[in-house]
Parts: C-alpha cells; structure tokens; sequence
C-alpha cells in the first residue's frame, strides 16, 4: 500500500481510497453526529445551500483502520482553510500516515514528520489557525479545541452515501 498526503485542495491525488481531513470541527461533528444516532449528516459547500437544504424538504470515505484494511493505495485530503495549508489538517494527515504504515510519498512522510513534532493534537490544534481562530472568538469556543484533539474516540466511520442535491449526504 502507498499513502500519500494532498495538503491542499487544489492538489490532486489518484488512489481506490480516499480519507478527508477537517478536523476542526467539520469532520469531528460530522462524526459525533453519527455516534449519536443520527441517520445521516447533509454537507454543503455555502450557508446558501444549506439554507436552502433546511428550508426544502460514488465514492467512499473510509477510517484509518478500514482504509488500510483494504490494502489499497491511500490518498488523504486535507480540507486547509479557503483553499490554504491548515496545520491541524496536516498534524491529522500525519496521524492518518502513520497509522497506515505502508510506503510513504514525501508528502506522507512530511505530514507525518510533523505530526510528530507535535507532543500533542491539542498542542498542534492550538498552534494552528483554525486553533487561533477558536481562541480569539472567546472562551466558548476554544473549548472545541481539546474536543477535537481527542483520537480514536469513537466507534463510527463516516461514509459519503451520494449527493443529495447540491449537498453530500454522509452516513455510518
């Protein structure tokens, strides 16, 4: 198995599976949801669509364990923030690296370089902009911070089922 790590959304990656990293706090809600029984969770790219989703009545993305369960080759996605590198994404790439083992592209290898200079996904969460962003918008919000830093947490696998409409529909 091959992993390698796309840092950004403009940079493309050919592998059979693909993992998605936002970690702060798009994918860790997403996953809550899920763990709480939600049925499904609606994505959409802009307040606009979701909106218009409230007011209205493929591809799999797979876990660590179930990612490279397949023996596959495995690209992970990170999210980044209007299009720019996010570290929290990148320490979560690293992570995800790691726990694939495999032979690693040097993308792979410098996620998960990084990742390791970190003691902590809190420490790196907090170091990040996303982090930042949190902490200066008041104490309410950086609590989200060590929330989303916890791994391994739960027991569900986000899996993209298919668009509905413009939004994508995810299930467990």
């Amino acid at each position: 198995m091959r992993v390698h790590v796309a840092f950004t959304p403009e940079e493309s990656a050919a592998a059979p599976t693909g993992v998605v990293i936002d970690v702060i706090r798009a994918t860790s809600t997403i996953c809550q949801a899920l763990a709480s029984g939600y049925e499904r969770v609606l994505c959409a790219a802009e307040v606009e669509q979701a909106r218009a989703l409230r007011d209205s009545d493929g591809r799999v993305t797979l876990g660590v364990e179930a990612a490279a369960a397949t023996g596959d080759d495995v690209a992970v996605f990170c999210a980044g923030v209007k299009g720019a590198f996010a570290l929290d994404d990148a320490y979560v790439a690293g992570r995800v690296a790691e726990g694939l083992g495999g032979e690693r592209s040097d993308a792979a290898e410098a996620a998960l370089r990084l990742a390791r200079s970190y003691a902590s996904a809190e420490e790196a969460f907090r170091a990040s902009r996303s982090g930042r962003n949190l902490i200066d918008h008041g104490p309410e919000l950086e609590a989200d911070i060590p929330y989303c830093a916890r791994e391994s947490v739960l027991s569900v696998v986000p899996k993209l089922r298919g668009m509905h409409g413009v939004a994508a529909e995810i299930g467990a």
